[in-house]
Parts: C-alpha cells; structure tokens; sequence
C-alpha cells in the first residue's frame, strides 16, 4: 500500500512541475504576440500615411500641369481628368424579346439529370 499511495505522489509533482514550465512559456508567446500586433498596426498606419501623401503629391504635380498649359488646352485636361476619375457608363445590352427573356427566367439554372420541366413550372420525371 505505500508504493501505491505514492505513485500520486510522483504524479502531482510532474503535473505541478510541467505547469512551472508550460504557463511561463505561454505568457511569453503572449506577450511577444502583443508586439507583434502592435509593430504591424504602426506599419499599416505609416502605409496609410505615405498612400495619402503620394495621392496628394499627384493632384498638386497634375494641378501645377494644367497651370503651365494654355486656358483652352487645360480646360480640355480637366475634363479629360474629370472624365478619367468617373467610371464609365455602362452601356445597357441591346433589348431580347420579352418571350426569350421570361423562359429564361422560369427555368432553373441546374436541373438535375432526367428532369424535365413541365410548362406548369414543376418537376416531372
């Protein structure tokens, strides 16, 4: 009965041993996570910075152009610009007949196979 009484002894003391060790190594990797996060977010905010300050440079440098061209000529660059910023109209496809339009619609996309589809709209082997 002693040697068995001890054997939970024996298992405490690793348990209570490997714990001293695990939970340390754990608040590290906490830890070095933490800087981690806080490096990136100062990255992202100089990336932030810098794109602002490049948009900004490029309006001044496209703003210092239209100044040294001739009033018609800068006219004609900011529409051009104006034009260029905007995005496109999309031009609408060419009207179908209503009828195609509307068989398309009643069909279902994926039918399983050997279904056919009655005119009523539901489902016939």
């Amino acid at each position: 009965m002693h040697a068995s009484s001890r054997r939970p002894r024996i298992q405490g003391r690793v348990l209570l041993a490997s714990l001293l060790l695990i939970f340390p190594l754990l608040a590290l990797l906490i830890f070095e996570q933490g800087r981690v996060i806080n490096s990136q977010r100062m990255l992202i905010q100089q990336l932030s910075h810098d794109s602002m300050e490049l948009g900004h440079m490029k309006m001044r440098e496209s703003q210092q152009q239209n100044k040294n061209l001739p009033s018609n000529q800068a006219q004609e660059a900011e529409r051009n610009a104006a034009q260029q910023t905007q995005p496109p109209a999309e031009a609408k496809p060419p009207r179908k007949n209503r009828k195609q339009n509307d068989a398309r619609r009643s069909a279902p996309q994926n039918q399983p196979r050997g279904w056919q589809i009655e005119t009523s709209g539901r489902w016939a082997i």
